[in-house]
């Protein structure tokens, strides 16, 4: 309980200072009650009290015979033909687990959004759990415990030859207590892995292509791409805004319902785009930019068939009635999280404008984009809704509409055209942004919870390596007559210390490992889909910090064997 108020403590500072773009507030403060922290302690308490209950019911069911001459640890006893079902199952189940995992990765590739994210880490679960059967079956095989043959009877162990295999098979003296502390230590490591694929970037698809993104506090009257305006209030300078595209988009200013509010809007803001929002825009490699639309698959940013495009559906002409609903376009981030609109396409729902509850349906939902946290509605519909507001105060530009220049050139001129507009129409409060820093402020919230989760996968790593020097320390009080015969054959102390912690190594290499590839097969289908390159620096960090303390937990067990005097352990009271 202490340590948990101390890690709530530490993750609330986290989000105060370096994580603040998540809540974009600093006076978050830690809160419990007496209560909280009894029902923890009691839950946790209980789960472990019942885990103590489950195994001493199991050990009581055994002969005294059996409890003596086992000592207690190894794992002999019980039924023989289950063992022979289990080792049998699971020397087969290891392949078509792997083999669903493949597919239902496969499968989700044809996804998209948060439906092919939660295949991906399905999958990469499957194969985690099917590399997990598999070392289960490799320590049975290898360890000192029989295994399994062809036949269905017992065979013995294989020879053992050097200290790394002998490390093997004590780690296969016990192969279920060794599969757990595996499993736990891989189940961490795949979730600090798997996060960081997930973490996102600023792309094209978020930004639609407009590398930039305006507002004005107060509304423009006439189109900025009219060359007598532009000449008449940017004078010498309308040249430099003479191959650029803006978009202008009227706005009413309502509550901001992005996440990064942490209070649900009542009003959100609205925008009123025109049908020339959906024309198409290039890049430099003549490739088409545009959004990406969630639950199209058909469609692809802007280019989509234009009979069911959602810009097209927006022109459609309603009244807001319950009956006759507006159709809008609403980023997905936005619709579930902040709009409880968890349906999606489709999902109708009422705001209140003007002292009058106003209905809308939804016909589309964007992707990560930076107009998270608005209502998108076509411009007649706007127009019917708020008639006193008249010209535009919001803008998307593009600088580079044919495609023509290199990234560098596009921001150049992107900076050069931003300080024109802001030095020209600062009467009217024109603010020129880069969206790509617009969506990197958007999806810190995401980015951040991600952060926190790998954050606990770090915790429960430590944990695990806790928790495996501790059942090696007490394997090794178990096995001090062996530890002190193999002193009395000629085993010096170094030699049988780092037999001790080459075993402690197997175990811990072995959860790390199946964890980390796992999590990186999982993300295969990511970076085919188009995804990002993660920053892989911050989790390769946390792993090899979590092995070098697991080297330093295995020192206890080392510590422990070195202690141990050869008398006493051969005579079995030590």
């Amino acid at each position: 309980v202490l340590l948990g108020i101390v890690d709530a403590k530490l993750i609330l500072e986290a989000l105060k200072t370096r994580w603040v773009g998540a809540v974009t507030t600093p006076f978050l403060n830690f809160h419990w009650t007496l209560r909280s922290l009894l029902l923890g302690g009691i839950i946790g308490g209980g789960i472990s009290i019942a885990a103590i209950a489950w195994v001493s019911r199991k050990q009581l069911k055994r002969s005294a015979v059996s409890l003596l001459a086992s000592k207690g640890d190894e794992d002999v006893g019980g039924n023989p033909n289950a063992k022979r079902f289990w080792n049998r199952w699971l020397s087969r189940s290891w392949i078509g687990l792997l083999a669903v995992g493949l597919v239902v990765m496969g499968y989700s590739t044809t996804l998209g959004g948060t439906q092919a994210a939660g295949g991906f880490v399905g999958g990469g679960m499957l194969l985690l759990l099917g590399s997990l059967a598999w070392v289960y079956r490799s320590l049975v095989r290898g360890g000192l415990m029989p295994s399994t043959s062809v036949n269905g009877g017992l065979e013995p162990s294989t020879s053992v030859n050097g200290l790394p295999q002998l490390a093997w098979t004590a780690a296969g003296r016990n192969p279920v207590r060794s599969t757990l502390a595996i499993g736990l230590m891989a189940i961490a490591a795949f979730l600090i892995v798997s996060m960081t694929a997930f973490q996102l970037a600023p792309s094209q698809t978020g930004t639609g292509g407009y590398e930039w993104i305006a507002t004005t506090a107060s509304p423009i009257y006439r189109s900025l791409s009219d060359d007598e305006y532009r000449d008449s209030i940017l004078g010498s300078e309308a040249d430099a805004l003479e191959s650029i595209r803006i978009e202008p988009i009227r706005r009413h200013a309502g509550q901001n319902a992005s996440c990064n509010n942490l209070y649900r809007a009542a009003a959100p803001t609205v925008l009123g785009v025109r049908p020339s929002i959906a024309q198409p825009r290039r890049n430099a490699d003549q490739s088409t930019a545009g959004f990406q639309w969630i639950g199209h698959a058909a469609m692809d940013g802007n280019t989509a068939a234009q009979g069911d495009s959602p810009w097209k559906r927006l022109e459609t002409i309603a009244t807001g009635t319950q009956a006759d609903p507006i159709p809008v376009v609403i980023d997905q981030n936005t619709a579930m999280w902040s709009l409880g609109l968890y349906e999606g396409i489709g999902q109708e729902k009422s705001f209140r404008y003007n002292e009058t509850d106003v209905y809308f349906r939804v016909v589309g939902l964007l992707g990560n984009s930076i107009l998270q946290g608005r209502l998108i509605i076509g411009e007649a519909n706007f127009r019917m809704l708020f008639p006193d507001i008249s010209g535009d105060s919001f803008f998307l530009i593009d600088v580079d509409p044919r495609g023509d220049l290199s990234s560098a050139d596009k921001r150049t001129l992107g900076e050069s055209v931003s300080g024109i507009l802001e030095n020209r129409l600062s009467d009217v409060g024109m603010d020129v942004r880069d969206s790509d820093q617009v969506l990197t402020e958007l999806l810190a919230v995401q980015n951040t919870y991600l952060r926190t989760f790998q954050s606990l996968g770090v915790l429960g790593l430590l944990l695990g390596t806790v928790g495996l020097a501790i059942a090696q320390v007490r394997s090794m009080v178990s096995r001090r007559g062996e530890l002190a015969l193999m002193r009395a054959i000629g085993y010096s102390r170094g030699r049988i210390s780092r037999l001790v912690l080459g075993e402690t190594m197997t175990l811990l290499l072995l959860g790390v490992g199946c964890g980390s590839l796992c999590a990186l097969a999982a993300l295969v289908p990511v970076w085919l889909q188009g995804g990002l390159p993660p920053s892989w620096l911050g989790p390769v960090v946390s792993l090899v910090a979590v092995c070098g303390f697991g080297i330093v937990a295995g020192g206890l067990a080392v510590a422990k064997v070195a202690r141990m005097p050869i008398l006493a352990g051969l005579r079995g009271d030590g």
